[in-house]
């Protein structure tokens, strides 16, 4: 079964390229969107400057091209080696059974007919938590006015009890929060604490607003 396994290999890691382009385009879009929502009321709320003189969010800054280009390698990095190894053990299932390398094609599609929603989903919600939170972050850090920061969870019970514990927690906009993430989502931090995390931040001014 090497040949199987090197065939669908070389196709996984083939699409690697394609990922990289669709999901940068959904980061730019999410830190733009999330970041001018910060600016917006950063900006506008909270300045007595003149309109045309507000400060306007940069969601191309270069902290913004860093953070695509360091996280668009870790996550392609992560979605091949999560496919792979997937596929390898469905392949190694197949063998153990005896079956053809037909049947374990048949497998194989079955394997991600079941479970490529639920995949999907799972993918997305976790990008566009760490693509929004660091959207959120980057204005708060553009604006110049932000001093800390205030996490907040869902408050439900699907929320992880690491998460209930900080809830309300505040941290200096440039410190990580006790669980080791900078905002909810950060993906540089321990995937138990990002993948899907639904939490959000309150930026504080000098002002406490």
């Amino acid at each position: 079964m090497s040949d199987l396994t090197a065939a669908i290999d070389k196709v996984i890691k083939g699409r690697s390229r394609e990922w990289e382009k669709t999901l940068t385009a959904i980061w730019v879009t999410l830190i733009d969107d999330f970041g001018k929502e910060i600016a917006q009321d950063l900006g506008v709320s909270k300045s007595n400057a003149p309109s045309d003189t507000k400060w306007r969010f940069d969601p191309m800054s270069a902290a913004a091209r860093s953070w695509m280009s360091k996280h668009g390698a870790e996550a392609i990095k992560t979605i091949i080696e999560t496919n792979l190894d997937d596929v390898r053990k469905v392949i190694l299932a197949g063998e153990s059974e005896g079956l053809t390398m037909t049947e374990i094609g048949k497998s194989i599609k079955q394997f991600y007919s079941d479970r490529s929603s639920y995949k999907a989903m799972r993918v997305a919600r976790t990008e566009v938590s760490a693509a929004a939170g660091f959207g959120q972050r980057e204005a708060a850090k553009q604006s110049g006015v932000v001093e800390e920061k205030m996490w907040i969870s869902s408050r439900d019970d699907r929320v992880r009890d690491s998460h209930n514990k900080i809830d309300g927690e505040t941290m200096p906009l440039d410190e990580p929060y006790s669980n080791g993430l900078m905002y909810p989502g950060d993906p540089s931090g321990d995937p138990s604490e990002s993948i899907q995390c639904r939490c959000v931040e309150k930026f504080l001014t000098s002002k406490g607003h």
